[in-house]
Parts: C-alpha cells; sequence; structure tokens
C-alpha cells in the first residue's frame, strides 16, 4: 500500500510539473495573442491590395487608350508618307514641264530676235 502511495505522490508531482509547464505555454500564448496584429495587418494588405487593383486598372485604360492614339497616328503617319510620295512625284513633272517650257520659251525668244533682227 505504501508503494502505492508513493507511486501516487510520483504521480501527482508529474501531473503538479507537467500542469506548470501547460500553464507556462498557455499564459505565453496569451501573450502572444494579445499582441498579435495579424488581423490589422491583413486588413492594411487588403487595402493596399484594393488600391493597387484600383491603379491597374486606371492604367490598363490610359495604356489601351495610349495604344489607340498611336493607331491613329501611325494610320496619319502612313497616309502623309502616301501624300508626300504623290505631291513629290507631281513636283517632278512639273519641274520636267517648266525646264520644258524654259527651254521652248528660249527657242522662242530666239526666234523672235531673229525676225526682229532680220536675220530670217
Amino acid at each position: 500500500m505504501i508503494s502505492q502511495l508513493q507511486l501516487l505522490e510520483a504521480t501527482i508531482l508529474e501531473f503538479k510539473e507537467r500542469y506548470h509547464i501547460t500553464a507556462t505555454e498557455l499564459a505565453s500564448l496569451k501573450n502572444k495573442l494579445a499582441q498579435d496584429n495579424t488581423a490589422g495587418q491583413l486588413l492594411t494588405l487588403s487595402k493596399n491590395l484594393d488600391s493597387a487593383n484600383e491603379e491597374i486598372a486606371t492604367l490598363t485604360q490610359k495604356i489601351n487608350e495610349l495604344t489607340d492614339e498611336k493607331n491613329q497616328l501611325t494610320n496619319k503617319i502612313t497616309t502623309l508618307e502616301e501624300q508626300n510620295t504623290q505631291l513629290n512625284n507631281q513636283n517632278c513633272e512639273l519641274a520636267l514641264k517648266q525646264k520644258l517650257a524654259v527651254e521652248r520659251v528660249e527657242v522662242i525668244t530666239n526666234w523672235l530676235t531673229k525676225i526682229d533682227n532680220g536675220t530670217i
């Protein structure tokens, strides 16, 4: 019976020691929980994420607008290049016609000079 009481006493001491360790761990966990600001951090991160998503949407819309504007300007440049080519061709044709007209004027002027001088 004494051995059973000694065994019971040893068991009680072991339980007391475990209880003390468990109580210390519980107090530590309560302290950590009291100082835990994970919920606040999550709320802040969620707000930051929402703000970033709004900014991304705004920037995406701006990119689309700028892309459309770039395409319009590219089309206008192409049209202007085509018109410039046509005008350059017309300019070359007119320059040739002007050269021919100047040559004809010189021939006519020479003929008129000869007529006036009576050399013909």
